[in-house]
C-alpha cells in the first residue's frame, strides 16, 4: 500500500487514501444488496426480475419498481418476493396487485374495455378536431363575399 501511495503526489495522497477506503467499504455493500432477495433457484429469480420490471412504482410513476428506490417500490418488491417464494404464478401475483392498486400498477397496461376509451381518446380528439376544421373551412369558402 505504501508503494502504491508513493506514486501519488504528496498533496493528493490523503484524498487517494480516502477514496480507496470508500471503495473498500462500498464493495461489500454491493454484494449484500444482491442477496436481499435470496431465492431457491434461478427460475424464481428470473420470475422476480420479470415482475419487478413490469410493474410501476406508483410514487415515481415513470419507473418500474425494479428501478425505484421509493419505500412503496420496496414494499411491492417484498410482496412479489414472498409470493414468488410461495410458488405463485405471474398472473396470480399481477392479479393480486391489480386488485389492490388498480390497473395503473402495470407499467404497460393491457388494452381492455375499461381503458379502451383512454387509448382511443387521442385518436377521437384528432378526428373530431380535423372534421370540425374541415366543416369551418368549407363553410367559409361557400359564403359569398
Amino acid at each position: 500500500m505504501a508503494k502504491l501511495l508513493s506514486i501519488i503526489p504528496a498533496g493528493r495522497r490523503a484524498a487517494a487514501a480516502g477514496l480507496l477506503i470508500v471503495h473498500l467499504l462500498i464493495i461489500p455493500i454491493a454484494g449484500i444488496a444482491h442477496d436481499i432477495y435470496p431465492f431457491d433457484n434461478a427460475q424464481q429469480q428470473a420470475q422476480f426480475n420479470k415482475l419487478s420490471h413490469e410493474l410501476r412504482c406508483l410514487v415515481c410513476q415513470s419507473e418500474s419498481i425494479a428501478e425505484s428506490n421509493a419505500p412503496f417500490a420496496s414494499d411491492i418488491r417484498q410482496i412479489i418476493y414472498e409470493q414468488v417464494r410461495n410458488s405463485k404464478t405471474n398472473p396470480e401475483i399481477i392479479n393480486s396487485l391489480t386488485e389492490q392498486y388498480g390497473d395503473y400498477i402495470h407499467l404497460k397496461p393491457d388494452l381492455h374495455k375499461a381503458n379502451f376509451l383512454i387509448w382511443l381518446a387521442p385518436l377521437l380528439t384528432l378526428l373530431l378536431g380535423s372534421s370540425g376544421l374541415v366543416v369551418i373551412i368549407v363553410r367559409q369558402r361557400a359564403k359569398p363575399c
